[in-house]
């Protein structure tokens, strides 16, 4: 068993955070049984049940992807909320060169199997742990083209959202942005955000540290422009309690 802090490991070798801006970071999450189960080929119960008995001697990885296209939120008849949203061209080849990252790496540190979450078909490398370097070379290549052949479509290999980011997103203009730079709302006087709901964008990498950043600007503010209207309208402190002087 692992005794660490979690997802501390990651790869940034498909990230191009110093380029676009986008790309994937591969990483390494803790998975408990139901959550892999949940997520691997079901191609028959004899695979899935192989796959579980192996989870013990399993590393798993998980793709990260900062999408650079967005999706429509729109309200059906009876009045509920209709997500649609799937990752744009550029998105999915991000998401591809992850994948490939990940192999790449289960491969070097000396894996004998890689197996790649697919509903319809099972996307499983079997590569020989004594084989000479040059054939486990030409395995992995030969299931990378194959993954980039088909690519990533819906209804097979599973996607999800995680620290959903910018619903209520900052800026400059009441047009472009739903608060201001103070995180206070544009058409709400009193009314602050000060979560990941905040964000202009998506960051692509876990948001704690970023929004510790944000909820303490706001709260900052808040409390600069609180003791500001103390100032201005004359309160003073009787008490605990504030009161008009």
């Amino acid at each position: 068993m692992h005794e660490g802090v979690a997802m501390s490991a990651y790869s940034r070798a498909a990230a191009d955070w110093a380029g676009t801006g986008y790309g994937s970071m591969v990483s390494v999450p803790a998975v408990h049984p139901g959550l892999l189960a949940a997520i691997v080929p079901d191609t028959s119960p004899g695979c899935l049940k192989q796959l579980m008995l192996e989870l013990p001697v399993t590393s798993p990885t998980v793709i990260f992807a900062r999408d650079s296209s967005g999706g429509r939120v729109t309200i059906d008849p009876q009045g509920r909320p209709v997500v649609c949203y799937w990752p744009c061209k550029t998105t999915l080849t991000h998401l591809i060169d992850g994948m490939e990252v990940a192999a790449r790496a289960l491969a070097a540190a000396g894996a004998i199997r890689v197996v790649v979450p697919n509903a319809a078909e099972l996307w499983d490398l079997h590569l020989a742990p004594h084989a000479d370097e040059a054939s486990r070379q030409a395995q992995l290549d030969g299931f990378i083209s194959k993954m980039r052949a088909v690519g990533i479509r819906k209804y097979d290999v599973p996607l999800f959202s995680a620290h959903q980011m910018g619903s209520c997103r900052m800026g400059s203009n009441a047009r472009s942005s739903v608060c201001d730079a103070r995180g206070q709302c544009w058409e709400v006087c009193g009314l602050y955000v000060a979560d990941a709901s905040l964000f202009p964008t998506a960051s692509g990498v876990n948001p704690m540290i970023t929004v510790y950043a944000l909820s303490y600007m706001v709260a900052s503010g808040l409390a600069q422009h609180w003791r500001t209207e103390q100032q201005r309208i004359g309160y003073r402190e009787q008490g605990g309690r504030p009161v008009a002087c």
